[in-house]
């Protein structure tokens, strides 16, 4: 898992919002931010790297992303983010 000076993201993330959330639910919001900032130069596509996502957690983001925004054209982002996985090899 990612780590943050030595801390993992999860650890991070259960500190600041007073929860746990796993690393699927990472790979949604990672895509969801990734989809904002298309490219493998972009600090949230790079996360969603670092979490080794399967092709079902990345559906199951994509089929998420569409409920929090329906529109055509962050579908075609996540779908280009997604494409930029496949391509590095996730």
């Amino acid at each position: 898992m990612t780590t943050l000076w030595g801390v993992s993201i999860i650890d991070l993330i259960r500190v600041y919002y007073g929860h746990s959330i796993g690393p699927r639910d990472l790979v949604f919001l990672k895509l969801y931010a990734a989809a904002d900032d298309v490219g493998p130069t972009s600090r949230h596509f790079k996360d969603l790297l670092a979490l080794e996502p399967r092709p079902a957690d990345l559906e199951a983001a994509r089929a998420w992303v569409a409920t929090q925004d329906p529109s055509p054209t962050v579908a075609q982002a996540v779908a280009q983010v997604i494409a930029h996985v496949r391509q590095a090899g996730r």
